[in-house]
């Protein structure tokens, strides 16, 4: 008995250990990210809030792969750095009403995070505010060019570059697909020539077979099975020879 109340409080002992410990780290975690968490927002570990914000800094400071919930609505927000929602693979719900997006090269991230989403009907009312050909507009029904029409040349220098990088693996694809069935049909003819030249040897060479020889001259057609001693190659316009097995 009384081995088995050592036992028990050893036991006790080692679970109230692991709850301070549990309770430890949760409490460091929450501190990490609230002393990362930016001024105007609140953040534990799965949710972030933010309020009267005019940017987000630098969200990959705050934000994390347990992060489960993003509420930006009614902030000042313009646009959202390249990168942000990225990662995060717990994230469940981002909340991005009432703030002036301008539809400019900068929303670009935003449009591209946007268009990827199964629920692009939660973000309906995400509508541009500026510049003036696309206010009002619905940024997930805007159209590539439209954004990146904004952008300066040097800025769309990525783009170009991944066009042509495109471009060129589609012409060294093209270039080998064509070279493969070039390969292919001369390897098919030349084993058809051979194929040829194979019947035309045992046409010759096999003494089974019977040979019967059809000469043209002139219009006149002659066939002779067993006279064909009696024509010379010279009187001959064509000659069609036709073999069967004896």
């Amino acid at each position: 008995m009384g081995w088995g109340g050592s036992q028990e409080r050893g036991h006790g002992k080692l679970m109230e250990m692991a709850f301070i410990h549990l309770a430890s780290l949760i409490f460091l975690i929450t501190l990490h990210y609230s002393l990362a968490c930016p001024d105007g927002c609140n953040c534990t570990s799965t949710d972030v809030t933010c309020f009267n914000r005019t940017h987000l800094g630098a969200p990959k400071e705050y934000l994390n792969k347990y992060t489960e919930t993003i509420d930006l609505s009614f902030n000042n927000l313009t646009m959202i750095p390249d990168g942000s929602f990225s990662g995060l693979k717990a994230l469940q719900l981002v909340n991005l009403e009432n703030n002036p997006w301008i539809c400019d090269c900068d929303i670009f991230y935003l449009y591209s995070w946007l268009i990827k989403q199964n629920t692009r009907t939660s973000y309906k009312s995400l509508r541009c505010t500026g510049p003036n050909n696309l206010k009002g507009r619905r940024i997930e029904l805007l159209h590539e060019h439209e954004i990146l029409s904004s952008c300066p040349i040097h800025d769309c220098t990525w783009l170009i570059t991944s066009h042509s990088a495109l471009y060129l693996q589609v012409v060294v694809h093209a270039v080998i697909t064509v070279s493969m069935l070039f390969f292919l049909a001369m390897k098919q003819t030349a084993l058809s020539k051979l194929r040829n030249k194979d019947n035309e040897y045992n046409l010759i060479t096999n003494p089974k077979r019977l040979i019967a020889v059809i000469a043209v001259k002139g219009a006149s057609t002659k066939y002779s099975p067993q006279g064909l001693n009696s024509f010379t190659t010279s009187e001959f316009r064509c000659v069609h020879v036709f073999s069967w097995y004896s």
